[in-house]
C-alpha cells in the first residue's frame, strides 16, 4: 500500500475498529455511524485546527456511506462485511499523516459518546480529551510532577 492509502477512509475505519475492538463483521458499531463519526470530527478538527484544513474553508470534507454500495455480503443480513467495496473506503482524508491518530482517537469518542453505558461516557471523555491534546499540541505532563523514584 503507498503511502496515500493511509489517508482513505477505510484505512481510518481499520485503525478506529482496532481501538473499538470492533472488528468481527456483525460490527458493533456499523460503519455508518463510524463514518458519521469521522465527518464530525473533521468538523472538530476545522474548529480546533483551522489551518489543517486550509484549502476546505469553506467546504469541509464529509463523507457519504451507502450500505447498498457494499459488495454482496458473507454474512446474513450483515452488508458491512464487505466495506472495502464501498467507493467511500478508497476516498482520501485531507489530513496530514502527523496527525492521523488524533483524527481516530477523536472518532472513537464520537463512537463510544453514542454508547449508552456509563464506562462508555469515561472512555469517551478520554478520547476526545486525548484528541484535543493532540490536535493543540498540549503537553500532558504540564504542571505535574515527575515520579519519586
Amino acid at each position: 500500500m503507498d503511502s496515500l492509502g493511509f489517508l482513505t477512509v477505510g484505512s481510518y475505519l481499520d485503525d478506529v475498529r482496532t481501538l473499538l475492538q470492533d472488528q468481527v463483521p456483525g460490527y458493533r458499531y456499523d460503519t455508518t455511524s463510524l463514518v458519521n463519526a469521522l465527518n464530525l470530527t473533521l468538523l472538530e478538527v476545522r474548529r480546533l485546527r483551522p489551518d489543517l484544513l486550509i484549502d476546505y474553508l469553506d467546504n469541509i470534507p464529509q463523507y457519504d456511506w451507502d450500505d447498498a454500495l457494499s459488495g454482496v455480503s458473507n454474512v446474513a443480513g450483515d452488508q458491512d462485511s464487505d466495506d472495502d467495496d464501498n467507493p467511500t473506503w478508497n476516498e482520501f482524508v485531507p489530513i496530514e499523516q502527523q496527525f492521523r491518530q488524533a483524527l481516530v482517537y477523536g472518532i472513537v469518542a464520537h463512537a463510544f459518546a453514542r454508547d449508552q453505558e456509563d464506562i462508555q461516557d469515561e472512555r469517551a471523555t478520554g478520547f476526545m480529551r486525548t484528541f484535543v491534546n493532540m490536535l493543540s499540541a498540549a503537553d500532558p505532563t504540564k504542571g505535574k510532577t515527575p515520579p519519586r523514584a
